[in-house]
């Protein structure tokens, strides 16, 4: 699991958080989920399989989040994958998950017949099954999270990889198929939500665009300079911003200590920035390195590889690169 994974599902494990995204991305904004009716359960799967000399080892599998919402004494499990990169073999991946999660519940509901004291299955198809007529599974509804750059162009059912060349009608009605739900983190409207998710994605929706992003943080400076440091430290890795991750703002202070601003924190990215160009300028010659400088953001910004600048001012080696590419 990479950091920004591991930042995101540890961000979307909140249940306000894990809550509003299903209201807003599959109810449309309504608050049909209520996070005190969600509640933390496995998000490991163990199975024994044997290896290619015929022994048992343990092959374990992890959801990124998962919980249970309870309505009126019932449950229903919801989970989220994150993807930052498009998988061709995402239907099948969430499927497993899924067959996974139904077989863990009907082994626990087999074990709990099986050590029960009356032996309550009757001989026959209950005793086989192991499990009753009225015994029922939990369902499982699975949606991925697509935090990666454009759209979702990959495969949204199972049956998008399957060659049905041979399938005739008939047969190709009785194929099962198993439909992807996925959620474009870039699609979302921020101002439907009322979390960190609101800043979240606005800034990710807005890094490779400066104007932009300075209006974003100027309309939401006040929750913006009152984000707790994991939702801070998630934004700056999703967005590649590094400077902001140790900037601090001295006089910004609460009753839970120093928060980060990250509204200062850009100006003095961008600040720095200039400083460098201009030191820059000094080593390759004033304005012919300034010119070149200047030419090369422009274009950065003009092809939406904003984000680059930065990387671009501090490293030499990736600034040559850079000149060499657009030929300047």
């Amino acid at each position: 699991m990479g950091k920004v994974n591991h930042e995101l599902c540890y961000f979307l494990n909140r249940p306000a958080v894990f809550a509003e995204l299903f209201n807003v991305a599959i109810y449309g904004g309504r608050e049909v989920i209520q996070k005190e009716n969600l509640a933390d359960i496995q998000r490991t799967y163990g199975e024994t399989l044997p290896d290619r000399y015929g022994k048992k080892r343990r092959k374990i599998r992890e959801r990124d989040v998962i919980k249970a919402l309870c309505r009126d004494g019932k449950y229903v499990r919801l989970a989220i994958e994150n993807q930052a990169d498009l998988n061709y073999c995402m239907p099948l991946r969430c499927l497993e998950y899924d067959v996974e999660d139904f077989a863990r519940q009907l082994r626990r509901l087999r074990r709990h017949y099986k050590y029960k004291a009356d032996g309550s299955l009757r001989p026959g198809v209950e005793y086989l099954s192991g499990i009753k007529a009225t015994d029922k599974l939990i369902p499982n509804i699975t949606v991925v999270l697509y935090h990666g750059k454009g759209c979702w162009n990959a495969a949204q059912r199972l049956r998008d990889m399957l060659d049905e060349g041979a399938l005739d009608e008939r047969l190709g009605s009785m194929h099962m198929d198993y439909k992807l739900h996925v959620i474009n983190l870039n699609e979302l409207n921020e101002e439907l939500f009322q979390t960190g998710l609101r800043e979240l994605i606005g800034i990710i929706k807005c890094v490779d665009d400066k104007d932009r992003m300075q209006r974003f943080i100027e309309n939401n400076r006040e929750r913006i300079m009152r984000m707790d440091d994991d939702l801070h430290d998630l934004i700056c890795t999703m967005a590649g911003i590094k400077e902001l991750i140790v900037k601090t703002d001295e006089n910004e202070r609460t009753d839970r200590g120093e928060r980060l601003n990250m509204c200062k924190a850009w100006e003095d990215m961008k600040a720095d920035c200039r400083a460098r160009g201009k030191e820059e300028g000094k080593r390759e010659g004033k304005k012919e390195g300034e010119a070149r400088m200047s030419a090369l953001i422009i274009r950065l910004y003009q092809d939406g590889r904003g984000a680059e600048v930065p990387k671009a001012a501090e490293s030499t080696r990736i600034r040559n690169r850079l000149y060499r590419e657009y030929g300047i």
